[in-house]
Formats: C-alpha cells, sequence, structure tokens
C-alpha cells in the first residue's frame, strides 16, 4: 500500500464481474465517441466492473479506504463531515439502484440490483491469473476461463485525476484473479422485450410444414447410338538417349553445409520486484507495457 494518503493501491475483495472486457478494449466512451488522450490521439481502455452487495462488510471497509483516498486528494470538494459537495465528482462507483448515463435503471442489468460497482480501467491488458494460482504457470489466456458473472478481485491504484474542472479519482488495475465461478452473465437484446407478442401469421404462410410436391417425371428416351471411336494418333519413334554417364565416372559430393551461428543471448532485462506478482518482464512487455509503465507501477526496479 502506498504512503501517499491521496493514493490508495490495494487488492480489492471478491467481486462479481459484471461489465467490460479483459481480451478486448474499448474504443468509444457511453455517448459511442472515440476515446482520446488530451492531445487528441485515440486510445483504448481494458474495463472491469467487480459488483459488491452494499452490506458486505469487506465492501464497506474497502470503500471507507476509497473515501478517504478521495478526500486526502481532494478535500476542497468535502465538507468537515466528509460528504463531497461537488455532485459531478467520479468516484468510478456505480449504484446498482440508480440510473445510468443514458436514464437506463441499473436493476434491470443482471448483477446490479443491491450492489455497488467499483469500475476500473487500464490502458493495457490486465494479466489473469486462474482460482489460486499467483506465478506465471497460472496466467490465463483464454476469454472464456473468466466470463461475466464469475467472481475475481484485483490488484488497483487508487489516486487523483488531477483536473479541478472535472474533479474526481482513477480506479486503474494490472492484476485479476479468477476466485470464484457464477452464473455466466450473457450480452445482447432480451428477447421478450425485442418481439413481444407472437406475431400475425403472414399471407401466404402456414403455421406447420409444407409437404414438398411430387416431383415432374420425364418420359422415357431410346439411348443414342454410340459414337464410332476417332483413330489412333500416329506413334513418333522413339529416340535412344546418348547423355549416359561414362562408366566408372562418379560425381564430387557437395561440400558440407557451414555450421549455423550460435544464437545470441537473451537480454537479462530489468529486474521485476514483488509488486508484479510473479509475471516476468518478457510477459508484461508482450502485454503492452513500457518499461516507464512498468517503473511507474512498482514492478521493475
Amino acid at each position: 500500500m502506498s504512503t501517499n494518503p491521496a493514493v490508495f493501491q490495494a487488492t480489492t475483495p471478491s467481486g462479481r464481474f459484471v461489465f467490460g472486457d479483459l481480451f478486448n478494449p474499448e474504443t468509444t466512451n457511453y455517448e459511442d465517441k472515440p476515446l482520446v488522450n488530451s492531445d487528441g490521439s485515440p486510445r483504448v481502455e481494458f474495463v472491469l466492473g467487480l459488483a459488491f452487495p452494499k452490506n458486505d462488510p469487506a465492501w464497506v471497509a474497502f470503500k471507507a479506504q476509497l473515501m478517504a483516498t478521495a478526500r486526502a486528494a481532494w478535500p476542497q470538494f468535502f465538507d468537515p463531515n466528509g460528504n463531497c459537495v461537488n455532485n459531478s465528482f467520479s468516484f468510478k462507483i456505480v449504484d446498482g439502484d440508480g440510473y445510468d448515463k443514458k436514464g437506463k435503471h441499473n436493476a434491470t442489468k443482471p448483477g446490479y440490483a443491491g450492489c455497488e460497482i467499483l469500475r476500473l480501467a487500464s490502458g493495457f491488458a490486465p494479466v489473469l491469473y486462474a482460482m489460486g494460482k499467483n506465478t506465471p504457470d497460472g496466467i490465463l489466456s483464454d476469454r472464456n476461463a473468466f466470463p461475466r458473472g464469475y467472481y475475481g478481485r484485483a490488484a488497483i491504484q487508487y489516486k487523483t485525476n488531477g483536473n479541478p474542472q472535472n474533479p474526481g479519482m482513477y480506479a486503474n488495475f494490472s492484476l485479476v484473479q479468477m476466485t470464484g465461478h457464477g452464473e455466466v452473465i450473457t450480452s445482447g437484446p432480451d428477447a421478450t422485450e425485442a418481439f413481444g407478442t407472437p406475431a400475425a401469421l403472414p399471407a401466404g404462410a402456414s403455421a406447420t410444414p409444407i409437404a414438398p410436391a411430387a416431383p415432374l417425371t420425364a418420359p422415357a428416351m431410346a439411348p443414342a447410338a454410340p459414337a464410332p471411336a476417332p483413330a489412333p494418333a500416329p506413334v513418333a519413334p522413339v529416340q535412344p538417349y546418348a547423355g549416359y554417364m561414362q562408366p566408372g565416372a562418379v560425381p564430387a559430393a557437395p561440400p558440407a553445409p557451414a555450421a549455423p551461428p550460435a544464437p545470441p543471448a537473451p537480454p537479462a532485462g530489468p529486474q521485476m520486484l514483488p509488486a508484479a506478482g510473479g509475471v516476468t518482464y518478457a510477459q508484461y512487455q508482450a502485454a503492452g507495457w513500457t518499461d516507464q509503465q512498468m517503473r511507474d507501477a512498482g514492478f521493475i526496479a
């Protein structure tokens, strides 16, 4: 955990994965507008929504630490009792019984009712571990191994977004571990909502399968007389081959191929720190992390 009171670095309690995708990043926001950096360049976000029952003691204690971090980062937006006085302040916590930005009641979404959902995001693919595993042999690469509806926990960093015009907190994550199975949450439209009552039978249609009509049979025809066989083409005489090797002549053996050069020794790479969770430098590189990002996260020296 960080010693800076305005930065909270810890592992969440186990929550239910209710939205997001750990393998395919988002490229647009809730208004379907492209995600961009401050300089206008495009960016992506890997998102994980972990839902916790509002009365879960582990979540209540963890949320209290998040709120204390937000107050330490933005004291000007909290009253003496610790209540936020800025209605647009972004805690990255979604009320499962409230409404989303499009006006839809959150409680109608699977896994939301009665919960608070911590929205985590990262510009880089997180490393996902199997249940009970925290070593490289436990890393999961199959998206079907951790679908929405399963349970997991994440290593996060909660800190200020540094924007007084739109104040709030960043909730970043880098490591995720599956902690339990659950009923899988499937995405897509609801069939009852889409189709409603049965449709009227269209004109010309039948409610039961229609038997195919009997095929028409063509009258039998007398077989045609066979055509006469063509005359065989003349065959040219075969000339004897005069290019045989003289007796006793033995061709020289080709030279032996040169031995391939020895492969260069792989670079040692920076030393990984305990915060990396046992993931190697090469694995972080393969996931798109730069040395500076690993250093900022406390993964390398």
